[in-house]
């Protein structure tokens, strides 16, 4: 959950593995903890954000969610949608980055030449860096427009170029 940019997200492994911050506020449950929930049981995961085009929450679901417990943490799912409602649809961010395993700035699992966790300064399933942030850092600008560096927060299918103001995920047995 990243609520109001009071928790770092640029983390080493072992700190995403265990998890960390203000369960109020910004925290990351654990990689071993959300394996432990999503394997062997059926669960949604669902992506919310708000953002400045509009004051909707926008939603992405996706079925079978589930974590290797390998040590990868590698990212699987059956599908996804979000509601048919424009204003309330979340776009697909996880749909190229579905099969990667976690990355973070100590631990480069992403497929680009580039450590994508440090460039993107936070942990997450990176590719080739990837088309969201949700766990980036927390920005503001007078214009409540994105800066376009590539460590802020973004969920980039639906709110472009608007300032994310929340995101959270949770996990919804199905």
């Amino acid at each position: 959950m990243h609520m109001d940019g009071s928790t770092n997200f640029n983390r080493s492994w072992q700190e995403y593995k265990d998890g960390f911050g203000d369960l109020t506020k910004d925290f990351w449950l654990g990689n071993d903890k959300i394996a432990y929930i999503a394997n062997g049981r059926s669960q949604l995961l669902v992506f919310r954000t708000t953002d400045n085009s509009s004051t909707a929450k926008r939603q992405r679901i996706y079925k079978s969610f589930n974590l290797s417990q390998d040590g990868l943490y590698t990212m699987t799912y059956e599908r996804s949608w979000a509601s048919n409602i424009p204003e309330f649809a979340g776009g697909d961010c996880l749909a190229e980055l579905k099969g990667q395993p976690f990355s973070t700035f100590d631990r480069d699992n992403d497929d680009s030449p580039l450590n994508c966790a440090q460039e993107h300064q936070s942990g997450f399933w990176f590719k080739s860096c990837t088309p969201c942030n949700p766990n980036g850092v927390w920005s503001e600008t007078p214009d409540k427009m994105r800066a376009g560096v590539p460590w802020e927060m973004f969920w980039t299918p639906v709110t472009g170029d608007y300032l994310i103001l929340s995101c959270y995920a949770f996990l919804r047995a199905e």
